[in-house]
């Protein structure tokens, strides 16, 4: 899609989906405004929007002109984790009505409310595609950032524990790494999907070029968040992408070389100086040196911890989610303290909830693979993947501009082939 195409798409959609469009685009620079929120909550435009979003999706529904979506099983697997999220955070602002429990709250109910935004919003191909190419135009702010503080100077510097190998991180104006890792990982993506279905370029040889640039450009910005759940999702999309390989000798031998010629020259460096740092606690630990609460930069140790309080609970809790429990740990239980989204949702929703997000996703997946078209596949299977992944160490379904991404890939999944 050209910028005259997407334009063109852009003016063609009901002003009940512009805003949103607008707002992905500008979301990378409201982020970097997150620190305003020291000065006044008031004052800071990442809470402003955090509210107004779901107040102008709620507009948007209300309108008589909303545009109808196709029904999926997966929208009532959602349906269920939504009502949990929603029952626990009132009882949570029941017994706590304080400002920043509101804030939470609201946090914790848009993702399911951007899922049904979203799903009402892509209902072609082209909808789906327009949606990509607006996360790329938005995403030439954070790569622009990442350039300066590469080249140039770090606009904030993040310092690592000895326990993650030392060493600086950038992080520019955002929150943390994350947001610079959704960019990352969502250009990767983006571009393999477009390298498949030859897309945005018409020559193989030239596609296949395109690809490289964006492959190295990835490999140097997550070379400066140092992060290692970002490095095990890029790998994953990185063999996923090969194995979806069109088979076409000049393509396949091309990719190949770069492998053969390439990888040997920076895979040591990669591995001594990003990732073995990064994983070193990990070695430890497997071969006996420290204790197993150790894992995860000692992120075990607060699991087990927060699972034997879960424990002293009464079994509503483990069912539903503990906001009815009264216990003073349940903010941090269900919130980023947590490192880890799926204990997080266990705890926010109870089994019930994790069980039907799960579904939901395993919905997406038999989705993946029943698609016809290999680049659809690949789209697909690569952002059921990276969220499965990053919800090992992260918080993915907090971040929402991965959330525009990732859920709209999701939609365009669960329209009728026809649509497709």
């Amino acid at each position: 899609m050209t910028f005259t195409e997407w334009r063109y798409w852009f003016k063609s959609l009901h002003w009940s989906f512009r805003w949103f469009v607008l707002l992905v685009l500008v979301r990378p620079v409201i982020d970097n405004f997150y620190q305003l929120k020291e000065v006044s909550p008031l004052l800071s435009p990442i809470y402003i929007v955090g509210v107004l979003t779901p107040l102008l999706i709620i507009i948007s529904f209300l309108s008589k002109q909303f545009p109808k979506r196709t029904k999926s099983v997966a929208d009532v697997w959602i349906a269920i984790w939504g009502f949990l999220i929603f029952v626990n955070c009132i009882i949570i602002l029941f017994y706590n009505s304080s400002f920043e429990i509101l804030g939470n709250a609201i946090k914790y109910i848009s993702p399911v409310l951007l899922y049904f935004f979203i799903r009402h919003l892509v209902r072609s191909r082209e909808d789906m595609i327009g949606m990509l190419q607006t996360f790329l135009y938005s995403a030439i702010v954070p790569a622009g950032l990442m350039v300066y503080e590469y080249v140039f100077s770090p606009i904030a510097i993040e310092y690592l524990s000895e326990g993650r190998g030392g060493g600086t991180r950038i992080s520019g104006g955002y929150a943390d790494i994350m947001n610079y890792a959704i960019y990352i990982i969502g250009i990767f993506l983006i571009a393999g999907y477009y390298y498949l279905s030859k897309i945005y370029v018409r020559s193989y040889l030239k596609d296949s070029f395109t690809i490289l640039i964006f492959f190295l450009g990835c490999i140097t910005g997550l070379s400066a968040i140092k992060q290692v759940s970002s490095w095990g999702v890029f790998v994953a999309l990185f063999i996923i992408l090969f194995l979806f390989m069109p088979k076409n000798a000049q393509g396949f031998m091309f990719f190949i070389l770069f492998i053969l010629i390439l990888i040997p020259f920076f895979a040591q460096d990669i591995y001594h100086y990003q990732i073995q740092p990064l994983i070193e606690k990990e070695i430890r630990v497997a071969e006996g040196e420290t204790e197993i609460g150790g894992l995860g930069n000692g992120r075990l140790n607060r699991w087990i911890h927060y699972f034997e309080v879960w424990e002293r609970m009464p079994s509503l809790s483990y069912a539903m989610g503990v906001s009815a429990s009264g216990f003073k740990e349940v903010p941090i239980m269900i919130g980023g303290g947590m490192h880890n989204d799926y204990i997080r949702n266990l705890f926010l929703t109870g089994i019930v909830g994790l069980l039907a997000y799960l579904l939901f996703l395993l919905t997406i997946l038999r989705r993946a693979f029943t698609m016809a078209a290999q680049p659809d596949k690949f789209l697909v299977l690569g952002a059921v993947l990276s969220i499965l992944l990053y919800s090992a160490s992260t918080l993915p379904t907090l971040y929402a501009p991965y959330l525009y991404l990732v859920f709209s890939i999701f939609a365009y999944a669960l329209l009728p082939k026809h649509l497709q």
